[in-house]
């Protein structure tokens, strides 16, 4: 299954995850699909107080979904992370960057910020111009100044 039809079709169930306790400005969760084990980050932006910069990326180092055919497993249980994380920490915007700067990855990262709305409701999505810059997801009613 890819992100495409992911997006337009029920996410398959989570796979369990970890919380990781940290500090007040941190949120860190574990989780394993396949082989594979993940880690999701979220920490306090040091420019922009009111916004959370998140990660997710492998034991090895290597972020995003890194074509083990299980995207569908990975990206569900980012979801269900991201959902427990602004449940805890309530933020008023989530910054998030690719990885790499591939077209393909440009246009993955797109469409799940565009399907904000969606998964997480009562935010909303902003993706940058063309190739370059960060993902925002924030609260709604909210004006971004980033």
């Amino acid at each position: 299954m890819n992100l495409t039809e992911l997006l337009n079709e029920e996410l398959p169930a989570p796979n369990e995850f970890k919380v990781v306790p940290v500090t007040k400005n941190e949120y860190a969760a574990l989780f394993t699909v396949g082989k594979i084990r993940y880690m999701f980050d979220a920490e306090v932006d040091l420019i922009l107080p009111d916004a959370w910069e998140i990660v997710f990326r492998t034991g090895r180092g290597q972020m995003g979904p890194i074509g083990t055919g299980n995207v569908g497993k990975v990206f569900a249980t980012v979801i269900a992370i991201v959902k427990n994380f602004i449940a805890k920490k309530k933020p008023k915007k989530i910054i998030f960057a690719m990885s790499d700067a591939s077209p393909g990855r440009f246009k993955l990262y797109s469409r799940l910020t565009r399907s904000a709305d969606k998964f997480f409701p009562g935010y909303k999505g902003k993706v940058p111009k063309r190739n370059t810059g960060d993902f925002i997801i924030l609260k709604k009613g909210l004006v971004d100044e980033y």
